[in-house]
């Protein structure tokens, strides 16, 4: 005998003038939420005869990569130090296992996903991290649990999951599950992730309407979460930093790969007495974040256009970074990213991509608002500008600060100027061009011009030395707001397993060099020809499909 549904999920569909067993459309993935857009593909399927009461599909996957990049030293500080140079080898490996229940014909089944990250980030030849805070190549995690959650679904009109979980939305400007470059779906250009943003979670997902075949509102998904954060950009609660939040999505899928919606979050976060960083302080923020898919690219061949975009505005107040006049600040702030594709560009192997994006900046610390944007972290920019040399500059501005020769009492808070290689305060334009010399030989590149809304500001160096003008992390005055030019090159060679492995073995080798702009000043310790910064990266990966 067939289970009947819910009352409530019977009424809804009943309400919008639908059977409530009619035929359903494909369901979108869950992704406002509680997985990765594309979750990686498994390395071997499992596949039981579904027809059978009471089996279960198993999806194991195990995907990776190890990394070597030569670094080149650059100007860090207004006392002229310069980075670490040398060669940094990093790597990350993912083991993930997702089951579901399929009970015969009964429409009720059991979901479960656990997800560990393991040897995440450097090995060696990173810099000592008493140089200063969140620098490239410090940080190291041997195991990081990414999912680990149980839960349930009724066909597609609901469902529900608890437990530990990953976030992601549009773009990932705001959340970012960190799972590009670990599959061939999600296997961006110049992109180096890490763990990403993960919560302890109770969420529900709703679509009342998958049912109604013809209906408009046919792919209309609610979503809702509340969440302990356990890590991520602002806040971990290993260090004593306390977040909490409720989140709400509602997305409208016009197709299976097409989507927009609107994402929102209330969050509240507070640093414990005894924390390491910003002991008793706050946040109190709203963050209201629309986002769209639209991909026309063919299933099969990849070639076609696809147009994404992601808004997002954060409102609130907050008492860290206080001063004397303004124990509390307001925060505003805002951030944009586009991308627009073009896949198989007049019959050919060439790829056209074209990234844009605006992240508001701060040129008044002092000013009692806070309107510096920065994005997730793993929303990444080229090699250079933004995953390197700014997130030294800005990685040594505390102690840059707590100078006891320039300074009695260093101000409070100086740790939230490290940006930990996020855009920040920028105006972005990226051109990228890609082309297929073999099936699996591709050779790809871009050049990353970008320019400062609001001028970079050292507060230490702008008030002792700038006489209130703008002075810069590295202790110059701005000439103007460009930032820098950054000129990136790649090839990569791809070779896909035979069945039943779902995998593929890629080599990549990618270099970029950054000439700064004036905004930048220079980046040597003596003004001479060499100003310039370069990376060259070689990546071995074992892909998803």
């Amino acid at each position: 005998m067939q289970r009947h549904a819910p009352f409530v999920l019977r009424w809804i569909a009943l309400a919008a003038g639908c059977m409530p067993w009619a035929a359903v459309a494909q369901e979108p993935p869950v992704t406002a939420l509680a997985e990765a857009a594309t979750p990686t593909a498994p390395m071997a399927d499992l596949p039981p005869d579904v027809t059978d009461a009471n089996a279960m599909t198993l999806a194991v996957s195990l995907v990776g990569r190890i990394t070597g990049q030569y670094n080149s030293g650059f100007r860090i500080d207004p006392a002229g130090n310069t980075s670490t140079a040398g060669v940094e080898y990093s790597s990350r490996i993912r083991v993930r296992a997702d089951a579901e229940t399929q009970e015969g014909d009964h429409r009720w089944s059991v979901v479960g996903s656990i997800n560990v990250d393991a040897i995440d980030g450097t090995l060696s030849g990173g810099p000592d991290a008493g140089m200063g805070d969140k620098l490239p190549g410090t940080a190291a995690d041997s195991v990081v649990l990414q999912d680990a959650y149980i839960g349930a679904k009724y066909g597609k009109l609901f469902g529900f999951r608890v437990g530990a979980m990953t976030s992601h939305w549009g773009l990932g400007l705001v959340a970012n599950d960190g799972a590009n470059g670990l599959s061939l779906e999600r296997n961006d250009w110049f992109t180096l992730t890490r763990a990403a943003d993960r919560n302890l979670r109770a969420m529900v997902h709703a679509m009342p309407w998958a049912n109604c075949e013809g209906s408009a509102l046919r792919g209309l998904m609610f979503i809702a979460a509340v969440d302990k954060v356990l890590d991520d950009d602002t806040a971990s609660s290993v260090d004593g930093q306390n977040a909490e939040q409720v989140v709400g999505a509602v997305r409208m899928h016009l197709a299976e790969k097409r989507w927009f919606g609107l994402y929102y979050v209330r969050r509240w976060q507070h640093h414990d007495m005894n924390a390491t960083w910003n002991p008793g302080k706050d946040l109190r923020v709203h963050v209201v974040d629309a986002a769209m898919d639209l991909d026309w690219r063919d299933k099969e061949t990849r070639k076609g256009l696809r147009v994404e975009a992601e808004a997002a505005g954060i409102l609130g107040d907050t008492s860290l970074s206080p001063t004397p006049e303004y124990p509390r600040h307001d925060v505003q702030q805002l951030g944009a990213f586009g991308r627009l594709t073009y896949v198989g560009v007049a019959g050919t192997g060439l790829t056209l991509q074209l990234d844009s994006g605006y992240f508001s900046g701060d040129a008044n610390v002092d000013d009692g608002k806070v309107t510096t944007f920065h994005a997730d972290r793993n929303l990444r920019q080229g090699l250079l500008l933004f995953d390197r040399v700014l997130a030294w500059q800005t990685g040594r501005a505390r102690r840059t600060a707590s100078d006891p020769t320039l300074v009695g009492v260093p101000a409070q808070d100086l740790d939230r100027l490290a940006s930990g290689g996020a855009v920040f305060d920028a105006i972005t334009v990226y051109p990228k061009v890609g082309y297929k010399l073999l099936d699996w030989l591709e050779i790809y590149g871009g050049a990353l011009l970008a320019w400062a809304p609001a001028p970079l500001v050292d507060p230490l160096s702008t008030r002792i030395f700038g006489g209130g003008q703008p002075i810069n992390f590295a202790g110059q005055k701005a000439d103007g707001r460009y930032l820098a030019t950054e000129i990136d090159l790649g090839a990569r060679a791809t070779w896909h397993l035979g069945e039943p492995w779902k995998a593929a073995v890629q080599v990549g080798l990618e270099q970029g060099i950054l000439l700064p702009g004036g905004a930048l000043g220079t980046l040597t310790s003596s003004d001479n020809t060499d100003n310039h910064a370069y990376a060259t990266r070689l990546t071995v990966s074992l892909l998803g499909r």
